[in-house]
C-alpha cells in the first residue's frame, strides 16, 4: 500500500487509463490488419469501419490521456486537491463514454465533444515552478492545436483531410509531446536547467517548422518548393534528434524504462524526419497516394508518439510510489520497438507493391506481405499487453491522504 494525495491517486487513475487504451489500440491495429488478408474472414462478424474507428479512437485518447496526466503533473499544487479529483474523474468518464459511444455515433461528434473536453483541460492553472512554466505553455498550444485538428479532418474531402490528420499527427499532437519529453528531462536527465530551456524552444520551432512542411506536403508542391522543404526538413529533425540525445544519454541513475522509451520515440521520429522529407517529392507524394505507403508513414509517426506516454507511465508511477524501479519490464519493449519498425517496414512493401500492381483486388498476390505484417503486428500487440498486465501487476493499494 501507497499513501498518496489526492492528486496523485488522480495521475495514477489516469496512468491507468492510458495503459488500459494503449492495450486496446494495440489488439485493434492487429484486427484492422486482418482485413487485408484473403476473404477478410473478421469482415462477417464485425465490420471493417467500426474497428477502425474504434482503433482509432483508441489511439488519439491514449495520447490525449497522456497529455491530461502530464498536465496534472506539471500544475502541482496550483490545483486543488478536489479539482484534481474532479478532472480526473471528468475526462476518464469523457474517454470511456466516447469510445463506448463510436459504434453508435458519428466520429464528427465524438470529436467534437472530445475537443471540447480538451479545451477545459487546457485551461489548468499556470504551474507553481518557474522552471515549468514554459513546459506547460508548449502543453497548452499543442493542446488547443489538437483540439482544434480533432474534428477538422471529418468536415473536408480526402486530400485536405490527409493533410489535416498529417497536422495533426506532425504538428498538433507532437508538440503536445515535446512538452512532456521535455518534462521526463527534468525528472531523470543531468543536462543544465539553462541547456534545457533552450533546447526545448529550438526544438519547438524546428518540429514547428519539419512537421509543417511534411503536412503542407500531403496537399502537394512544386518540385522546387519540395526539394527545398526536403531540405529544411531533414536538418530539422537530425538536430531535435541531437538534442535528445544529449539529454537521454546525460541521465542519472534511474532505474526506470522511460529513456528507453523516449531513445525510442527519438529513433522513430528521426525515422519519421529521414523518410518525410522524400514523401513530400512530387513524385513520391503522388505514388504515395491510393496506396498503403501513406498509411505506413502515418504508422510510423503515431508510434513515435505513442512511445512519450509509455515513457510517462514509467516515470510517473515510480515517482508516485516513491521508488526507484522498473514498472514495465523489457520484454514489452522490445517487442513493441521491434514490431513497430518492421511493420512499417512490411507495410511500405506492401504500398510499393500496390502502386506497381495498379491492381484493385491484390490480396491473394499481397498473402506473403499480408502475414508478415500481421506477425509483425501481433509482436507489437502482444508488447502492449505485457505492458499492460506488467503495469497491473505492479499496481498498488493506494490511500488517500487528507487534503
Amino acid at each position: 500500500m501507497i499513501q498518496l494525495s489526492p492528486r496523485g491517486e488522480a495521475v495514477y487513475r489516469l496512468l491507468t487509463l492510458l495503459v488500459g487504451l494503449a492495450a486496446l489500440y494495440g489488439l485493434g491495429a492487429l484486427l484492422t490488419a486482418s482485413y487485408a488478408l484473403p476473404g477478410k474472414p473478421l469482415a462477417k462478424h464485425v465490420d471493417e469501419a467500426v474497428i477502425r474507428a474504434l482503433t482509432n479512437r483508441a489511439f488519439d485518447l491514449t495520447l490525449l490521456s497522456g497529455l491530461v496526466a502530464a498536465g496534472l503533473l506539471m500544475a502541482g499544487g496550483a490545483l486543488s486537491p478536489r479539482g484534481s479529483r474532479w478532472l480526473s474523474r471528468g475526462w476518464i468518464g469523457l474517454a470511456l463514454g466516447s469510445l463506448l459511444a463510436t459504434p453508435f455515433a458519428s466520429e464528427l461528434s465524438l470529436s467534437l465533444s472530445l475537443s471540447f473536453g480538451v479545451l477545459l483541460v487546457a485551461l489548468l492553472p499556470k504551474s507553481t515552478g518557474p522552471a515549468e512554466r514554459d513546459i506547460q505553455r508548449l502543453w497548452r498550444l499543442g493542446l488547443l492545436l489538437a483540439a482544434l485538428s480533432l474534428p477538422l479532418p471529418h468536415l473536408l474531402d480526402s486530400a485536405p483531410a490527409a493533410a489535416l490528420r498529417a497536422v495533426q499527427l506532425q504538428v498538433a499532437f507532437a508538440l503536445a509531446m515535446l512538452s512532456v519529453v521535455y518534462w521526463l528531462f527534468g525528472c531523470f536527465s543531468r543536462v543544465e536547467p539553462g541547456w534545457a530551456l533552450d533546447s526545448l524552444r529550438i526544438c519547438s520551432l524546428l518540429l514547428l517548422l519539419g512537421g509543417g512542411f511534411l503536412s503542407a506536403g500531403r496537399l502537394g508542391l512544386s518540385a522546387a518548393a519540395a526539394l527545398a522543404a526536403g531540405a529544411l526538413v531533414l536538418p530539422c529533425f537530425v538536430i531535435i534528434a541531437a538534442h535528445w540525445a544529449r539529454a537521454i544519454s546525460h541521465r542519472d541513475a534511474n532505474a526506470t524504462l522511460s529513456p528507453h522509451w523516449l531513445a525510442l520515440a527519438t529513433l522513430l521520429w528521426l525515422v519519421n524526419g529521414l523518410l518525410g522529407a522524400l514523401s513530400i517529392q512530387p513524385g513520391i507524394q503522388a505514388a504515395m497516394r491510393g496506396s498503403e505507403l501513406m498509411a505506413a508513414q502515418d504508422w510510423l509517426v503515431g508510434c513515435g508518439l505513442l512511445c512519450v506516454p509509455l515513457a510517462l507511465v514509467n516515470q510517473a508511477a515510480s515517482d508516485l510510489r516513491g521508488d526507484n524501479r522498473r514498472i514495465t519490464g523489457y520484454i514489452p519493449f522490445w517487442l513493441c520497438g521491434f514490431g513497430a519498425a518492421l511493420a512499417t517496414i512490411v507495410q511500405a512493401g506492401r504500398g510499393l507493391l500496390q502502386h506497381y500492381l495498379r491492381l484493385d483486388a491484390t490480396a491473394e498476390l499481397l498473402l506473403p506481405l499480408s502475414a508478415l505484417w500481421m506477425l509483425c503486428l501481433l509482436a507489437f500487440t502482444a508488447g502492449l499487453q505485457i505492458y499492460a498486465l506488467g503495469y497491473l501487476a505492479r499496481l498498488p493499494r493506494i490511500h488517500v491522504l487528507a487534503s
